[in-house]
């Protein structure tokens, strides 16, 4: 997913059960959460996302806070140094060749 080479999501969770091969009930334990999140079950077997890499400097991040002080994200700015498309979706491609073959037409 992380290089845009992976169409969709995968259709299960990376863990698919506890590295010790038992179930853990100890709600205090470390150990890495093997049940399927909503967010993960929403995502499963569906198409991938477009994203893009924003290259930025240092001094563009900018912390944003709340009215009380505490830190709710980064602002980006706007005038990023570089953006490098990671993956495209195969439907925005099917539509971008339509659109250059439609310009030629024109022309």
């Amino acid at each position: 997913m992380l290089n845009g080479t992976s169409d969709t999501y995968r259709p299960g969770g990376v863990i698919s059960r506890h590295p010790a091969g038992r179930p853990c009930d100890d709600p205090a334990c470390s150990c890495p959460v093997t049940a399927p999140t909503s967010e993960s079950q929403l995502r499963a077997g569906r198409k991938a996302d477009e994203w893009d890499a924003w290259m930025l400097s240092a001094d563009q991040y900018q912390l944003r806070r709340d009215d009380r002080g505490g830190a709710v994200g980064i602002q980006l700015p706007s005038d990023p140094k570089r953006i490098r498309r990671v993956r495209v979706s195969p439907e925005r491609k099917r539509a971008l060749a339509l659109m250059a073959a439609l310009q030629e037409l024109a022309i």
